[in-house]
């Protein structure tokens, strides 16, 4: 009787192995992301401090070795990277995407 567990498996056909779908464990690291979030925690820090709106988003932005927060872009272009097969050989990493603020 045939092995039940086996019978989706791919088999080795003319002495090649058969491609195995790759399983990756990547993680996006975001640092700060300019967006509708921030705009709320930026008009919280302004009147909390005393600052005219968005001057908080300024000085957290020039904070960042880039020179800017990061933006979804950002974080989309790196998910499309990871997605792609120029990733192949990246496994079980967490990429940092913000700016610099991080280094490992």
């Amino acid at each position: 009787m045939r092995d039940q567990g086996r019978r989706n498996q791919p088999r080795a056909v003319g002495g090649h192995e058969p491609h195995r779908p790759r399983r990756q464990r990547q993680r996006i690291a975001p640092g700060v992301v300019d967006g509708e979030r921030w705009d709320h925690v930026d008009a919280i820090f302004a009147r909390y401090d005393g600052l005219e709106p968005g001057e908080p988003n300024k000085q957290v932005g020039a904070g960042v070795p880039f020179g800017r927060m990061a933006t979804a872009a950002d974080l989309s272009c790196m998910a499309a990277f990871l997605a792609s097969p120029d990733a192949d050989d990246i496994v079980a990493k967490t990429c940092n995407v913000e700016g610099g603020q991080w280094m490992s």
